[in-house]
């Protein structure tokens, strides 16, 4: 029941073995890490992001322009402000102050119109007043 096993051994000559035996530790080397795809990069986001550009529709909850300005407003937080917007509000308190000046200059011309007017009316009564006497004479 003794079963007889033959062992063979293979023999290599010094300078031979390092031809034929790795001699180097790669089973107890670290693994490389397998990297995941993580999305596109910044600069990759922007160009596909405008070559979608006029495809993405303007409104939307989601996939939109305005879903993206929605996020990107809300991302900037209360105290941003769009120096456009911010300009755009300083003429348009600019004009109205305009407005205003010239509605006082309007109300002082209507009034000094009207006192022309009065003074217009005198003169030609008295000019009638004149003209008929000295046609009765």
């Amino acid at each position: 029941m003794a079963e007889k096993v033959q062992i063979t051994r293979q023999v290599y000559l010094k300078n031979i073995y390092t031809n034929v035996i790795d001699t180097q530790f790669s089973q107890l080397v670290a693994p490389t890490p397998i990297t995941t795809n993580t999305g596109p990069t910044i600069d990759e986001f922007f160009q596909m992001y405008n070559q979608l550009f006029f495809s993405i529709p303007q409104t939307g909850d989601t996939k939109s322009h305005e879903y993206l300005v929605e996020q990107s407003l809300a991302y900037l937080g209360d105290n941003y402000t769009n120096p456009l917007i911010t300009e755009l509000q300083a003429e348009i308190t600019s004009l109205k102050q305009q407005i205003q000046a010239t509605s006082g200059v309007t109300e002082t011309l209507t009034s000094q119109l009207s006192t022309l007017g009065d003074q217009f009316t005198t003169i030609s009564a008295q000019t009638n007043t004149v003209a008929s006497t000295n046609t009765t004479q």
